[in-house]
């Protein structure tokens, strides 16, 4: 494979995985109505499964950043990206909310290593001269996939049951980890850069007290 065909499809993958996390943030709204009835819990109680997804990933992309640049980029995406898969399975296979959420807790750890470094290794791979357009395409992923969560998950629901909003991950995810083993390149690691933990752990408890808060105001 030449070069430049790599770099395309070093690009292709962060965009298709990018465009998965994404959509993983919406995909789930529409199918909060059948978990609610499934699970037997207040539908108040089941938007968590959203909301805990997303305050994840807000609550560790500045630390998994600081993971990149430490252990290599890629290394902490490919981690990333098992990790995901492992937190779709979970999420999906739940047959109560404290189960669910923990798959969902899990997923949004692995979409937010995946995130932090996505576009740094996007950087790290093209030349300046190519930057801009491979940018372009990888916002162009990100876009659809905000779009298309409502639609895919409404697809989805009107032929199989509510788990298969998360495994519909598996063999999409399955295929990028496989891609990136062969054609990723070692992540370049930085012993000497140290791990803010106290920021991140401060980062943690404000994230953690917008959650109790949220959860408060929907069952109030």
């Amino acid at each position: 494979m030449g070069a430049r065909t790599k770099r395309w499809a070093i690009l292709a993958v962060l965009g298709l995985f990018f465009f998965m996390v994404i959509v993983n943030g919406t995909i789930v709204t529409i199918a909060i109505p059948q978990i609610s009835r499934q699970l037997a819990v207040a539908t108040s109680a089941t938007t968590l499964i959203v909301s805990i997804y997303l305050i994840v990933i807000c609550a560790t992309l500045m630390l998994f950043g600081q993971f990149g640049d430490k252990f290599g980029r890629t290394n902490v995406f490919k981690v990333g990206t098992l990790v995901f898969l492992i937190g779709s399975f979970l999420a999906g296979a739940g047959q109560k909310l404290e189960f669910v959420l923990f798959g969902r807790l899990i997923q949004g750890i692995g979409a937010s290593m995946t995130m932090a470094n996505s576009y740094a290794i996007v950087s790290d791979t093209f030349p300046s001269n190519e930057l801009g357009r491979a940018f372009g395409i990888e916002s162009a992923f990100i876009s659809l996939g905000a779009l298309a969560g409502p639609g895919l998950g409404g697809l989805i629901l009107a032929h199989l049951p509510w788990g298969y909003i998360f495994w519909i991950n598996l063999p999409v995810g399955i295929l990028c980890l496989i891609v990136e083993l062969i054609i990723f390149p070692k992540g370049q690691r930085h012993p000497e850069i140290k791990i803010d933990w106290r920021g991140a752990l401060l980062l943690w408890e404000c994230w953690y007290w917008a959650m109790l808060a949220f959860d408060f105001g929907l069952t109030a």
